[in-house]
């Protein structure tokens, strides 16, 4: 926030797993997470929740940039939908299973010149024409 409030941007890209979510820490006590790994129940006070709402009404601001998320995970934490959905961007969750297809072609392609393998060099690191190539 401190960025786009100095700097202007159309717009944020973000891609990344969300797995680790937002945690957020009272002392030693985490007293809010929503990561994948480790969920914790909400014990926030109001005035520790407020950054939230800075936040979402920072990206709903007339001249905000709009936040875009990309993530291979089925779903981004609410919070941060919020204010993608607040910027007038979106979240896209992408599926690389359609993607496999493409990538298993370059596998196959690979295979095929391991099985006509470039000239390897002799000891003294000389191809095995002699060095006369």
């Amino acid at each position: 926030l401190d960025v786009m409030s100095r700097e202007r941007y159309d717009a944020l890209v973000v891609f990344y797993d969300f797995r680790d979510g937002i945690r957020q820490r009272r002392g030693t006590k985490t007293v809010y997470a929503d990561s994948t790994y480790s969920p914790t129940a909400d014990a926030r006070t109001d005035k520790e929740k407020r950054w939230e709402k800075e936040w979402t009404d920072a990206f709903s601001r007339k001249g905000a940039p709009k936040l875009y998320l990309f993530s291979v995970r089925p779903q981004v934490q609410e919070f941060l939908e919020k204010c993608a959905s607040a910027s007038g961007g979106s979240v896209t969750i992408l599926d690389f299973k359609k993607s496999a297809a493409k990538s298993s072609r370059g596998k196959k392609r690979a295979a095929k010149s391991e099985e006509n393998p470039p000239e390897k060099a002799d000891e003294s690191g000389n191809g095995t024409d002699g060095g006369n190539a």
